[in-house]
């Protein structure tokens, strides 16, 4: 599918959608469904994989050799091909100790967009550019736990695990700023209201079907 992709930053139970200018910063758009699209492959939950996302893989001396093309299968991100680049030899030694898992998680998790009515949200990802606006001040604000929010919880929730991000901190940084404490918190909450199933037992991510 293709469609609009903005930045997004939560403020408090408000969500303000924009692009960011040539220095980074960023700057609020009025209609978010007038900005350039992308293709997106559907994730877990209201999540989207940007297309066309690609890992390197890099040899000891830290020359990129490979580029591996990262999808969504299942749901999930995979890697589907990894293709040589010119001049450059792929063995079946380096494929076996090369930590392509990592390097896809690593891919995906800059690429993962939150769906929206009609276009998708990239979030901060713990990039202090996504948090300054010069009419917004820059302070920690008391959260209104509403099923809006709750539900947003769920989403980056399976979004992360679809990616083979740790739930929390991907919460931690799209959602935020908060501590990792909280995050773990609306979890929970999020868990307690229904938006996610049950936990399937201390310190082990997913969810099961509530009774």
């Amino acid at each position: 599918m293709f469609l609009p992709v903005v930045y997004g930053v939560v403020l408090g139970d408000e969500e303000l959608y924009g692009q960011l200018d040539k220095n980074g910063n960023f700057q609020e758009v009025e209609d978010p469904s007038s900005q350039p699209h992308s293709e997106l492959s559907p994730l877990l939950g209201r999540m989207a994989l940007e297309l066309p996302c690609v890992a390197e893989l890099v040899d000891i001396s830290g020359d990129v050799i490979a580029l591996l093309n990262v999808e969504v299968v299942s749901g999930k991100v995979a890697c589907m091909s990894i293709a040589a680049l010119p001049g450059k030899e792929l063995t079946s030694q380096l494929l076996r100790q090369a930590p392509i898992a990592s390097l896809v998680r690593e891919a995906a998790k800059g690429r993962i967009v939150h769906l929206r009515d009609g276009f998708a949200v990239r979030f901060a990802q713990g990039n202090p550019a996504f948090s300054r606006r010069n009419d917004v001040p820059n302070l920690p604000r008391r959260r209104t736990l509403s099923d809006e929010f709750l539900s947003k919880v769920a989403d980056v929730y399976r979004g992360a695990l679809a990616s083979g991000d740790a739930p929390a901190v991907a919460i931690e940084r799209a959602l935020g700023p908060t501590t990792p404490e909280n995050a773990r918190r609306w979890i929970m909450i999020s868990r307690r209201e229904g938006f996610l199933g049950e936990s399937l037992g201390q310190g082990r991510k997913g969810e099961g079907h509530s009774s």
